[in-house]
């Protein structure tokens, strides 16, 4: 029977060997692999520079992972991955071994990794991108990454690969170690101003991703026109699905799901409330089991805040929330729902007087809502 064992660990051990050498020979088929990491603004930044890649004839393939993963083709179209099971940096090699075929010049990559350990094998062991783009660094997914911008930064340091070149915003120069400062590869980005504004979205936070965007493009031997005008469009996208008018509710929906990070989500309430007039805000904090840490952040800033009006809490970790409110006593009417369901049909009672409601922490099991909304738009 040993025998057997012995013959069957051979066999998968075959097996693995030949994934991992032909995954090595396909990756150097690709002359030109980013990979971009960071907090907030990954999946924006790859979307960009698909687009100026491709419309400058280079044929380019890029995935993206963050509210909904995608495959985005040469020719614009994009296709939907399904998983069976949580996201998992496995399944990118599948999607390089099936792409080689079509001999891309540029694969451009959202990083999905979070652990130490799955952030340096995505880079070093599957991937290993020639370029590396960190967007920025926040205080987000505290209880694997880190409890500040240092600890964080040395995290997604793990994806940095020997040889390749990295792109670092200006402020993390003072937090990261001295060698890595010394090395000639490491390129320090700052923002740059653009020449449109954008109404619903902070200028720092365009600046910012044009900086990086510009940086990128620059050195890999693309400075024309279509920067500009890909960059300007998809932002103006981005600011257009922000906002939902639901006038015949007195209601304003802002979609900030996605800005999971409570300084980012500060960033864009703060710039939108300055521009809200004898309007009642509601903060709508979607919570998750598994970010308590998050969760608890957003609670503990927006309860104390003159403006707001009452704060609801939805998701899994709710009850946690709840909890914690309790203990420490709440300075402002909070409400606790049990499901989107009740969430649309309290906003659909409507209400006496023109009505903000920002949705913020987390995106997942949001996409029902936000749908049934627009609808009612």
């Amino acid at each position: 029977m040993i025998h057997f064992y012995i013959f069957v660990t051979g066999v998968i051990l075959f097996f693995l060997l030949l994934e991992y050498f032909w995954l090595t020979f396909s990756i150097r088929r690709i002359p030109v692999r980013i990979l971009i990491n960071g907090t907030r603004g990954k999946t924006t930044t790859v979307r960009i520079l698909h687009q100026i890649l491709n419309q400058s004839g280079r044929m380019t393939f890029s995935k993206t992972t963050g509210d909904l993963p995608e495959l985005h083709y040469p020719d614009g179209s994009r296709k939907r991955l399904f998983r069976f099971g949580p996201a998992n940096i496995k399944e990118n090699i599948f999607q390089l071994l099936k792409l080689i075929r079509y001999k891309p010049e540029i694969f451009v990559m959202e990083s999905m990794a979070l652990h130490p350990e799955m952030q340096h094998t995505l880079s070093h062991k599957i991937f290993r991108p020639s370029h590396i783009g960190i967007t920025n660094i926040k205080r987000d997914h505290m209880e694997i990454m880190g409890a500040d911008e240092t600890e964080i930064l040395h995290c997604i340091a793990y994806s940095f690969t020997p040889g390749s070149r990295k792109y670092l915003p200006q402020e993390m120069k003072t937090e990261v170690a001295e060698e890595i400062i010394r090395d000639p590869s490491v390129v320090f980005y700052t923002g740059k101003p653009f020449s449109k504004d954008f109404p619903l979205i902070p200028r720092e936070v365009i600046e910012k991703n044009w900086g990086l965007i510009q940086k990128l493009a620059t050195d890999l031997g693309f400075d024309s026109p279509i920067l500009v005008d890909i960059f300007e469009k998809e932002w103006e996208e981005m600011n257009r699905q922000l906002k939902i008018a639901l006038p015949s509710y007195n209601v304003e929906f802002f979609n900030l799901f996605s800005a999971n990070d409570l300084e980012t989500t500060i960033q864009f309430t703060e710039h939108l409330h300055a521009f809200t007039f004898e309007h009642s805000e509601i903060l709508l904090i979607n919570t998750r089991a598994d970010r308590p840490l998050r969760s608890l952040a957003f609670i503990n800033y927006f309860k104390s805040l003159p403006w707001v009006s009452e704060i609801w809490v939805v998701g899994k970790g709710k009850n946690f929330i709840k909890k914690q409110l309790k203990r420490h006593g709440q300075q402002i009417n909070v409400i606790l729902f049990s499901n989107t369901t009740a969430l649309v049909n309290q906003i659909q009672t409507g209400f006496s007087k023109p009505t903000r409601i920002y949705g913020l922490a987390n995106h997942q099991g949001m996409d029902i809502l936000l749908d049934n909304l627009r609808k009612l738009s």
